[in-house]
């Protein structure tokens, strides 16, 4: 079974509310196959109200909905990404937001 990737911070960076919360969430993916399984969707940051609401009814009956929302809830809003336990977590972009490209300096 594919795992949720590991926060951005070394597993021993965490705080221990946050170690608690992985190491249970890993435990249920032994037992469990989440309805996120799969799904990219779930990854992605600025995703729109609708796509977030489509992915929340998934996890209403996703058997490691506890888990997984323990998790996202020890860990800063910025630390992971994606839809987590039918919440939008990570970065949020506006709708007319563009990169800023960096123009060369000429030598």
């Amino acid at each position: 079974m594919t795992r949720p990737q590991a926060p951005q911070a070394p597993r021993h960076e965490l705080g221990a509310r946050a170690r608690l919360a992985w190491d249970a969430l890993q435990g249920a993916l032994d037992t469990e196959r989440p309805g996120c399984h799969g799904d990219a969707r779930f990854t992605r940051d600025n995703l729109s109200d609708a796509q977030v609401a489509t992915l929340a009814q998934i996890c209403t009956a996703c058997p490691i909905l506890r888990a997984c929302d323990a998790f996202a809830a020890a860990l800063p809003i910025h630390a992971v990404s994606g839809v987590w336990a039918g919440r939008r977590r990570g970065r949020v972009l506006r709708p007319d937001y563009r990169p800023r490209v960096r123009e060369e300096v000429a030598s």
